[in-house]
């Protein structure tokens, strides 16, 4: 019955796949397939993951697999920072167009770092070369996000 089911052509080429990247990151195939389920299933916050072993040393491994490698943070952790930057680079982008633009247009604001901004004739330059450093930051995270996710 289940032989049917699971022992399909397909699979065992995908394993072969898997396998393949396994040995050239160093890991194990039940590493991954723990790491999977952790982060790539539907499993929520609030769910958990149920290991078994046959042995201590498979326990042990088990229970190191599912942490991930030091320096590495998790993904909310990630989300946040991301939305974090965002949130920087819409700043920055507002102040640039004001200090371009609209500052010239519109009545003095009695914010004393705006108003300077709209006066000055050099640095206001620099907020808008913000933006483009800024993304391609938050673009290399994020690509670098979807490395570690898909490893």
């Amino acid at each position: 019955m289940y032989q049917e089911r699971y022992f399909r052509p397909a699979y065992f080429e995908a394993l072969e796949k898997i396998k393949a990247v396994a040995d050239k990151h160093g890991l194990r195939l039940t590493e991954i397939a723990l790491r999977w389920c952790q982060h790539h299933s539907e499993l929520t916050a609030k769910d958990g993951v149920i290991i078994g072993a046959t042995s201590a040393k498979q326990l042990e491994e088990n229970c190191s697999d599912r942490m991930p490698p030091p320096g590495v943070m998790d993904g909310d952790t990630m989300i946040r920072r991301g939305y974090s930057m965002i949130l920087f680079c819409a700043t920055v982008a507002i102040i640039g167009v004001y200090a371009l633009g609209l500052g010239q247009l519109l009545p003095s604001t009695r914010i004393p770092f705006l108003d300077a901004l709209v006066e000055d004739k050099h640095y206001k330059y620099l907020i808008p070369l913000w933006i483009p450093t800024t993304t391609a930051f938050v673009i290399a995270n994020w690509v670098g996000w979807q490395y570690y996710q898909n490893s």
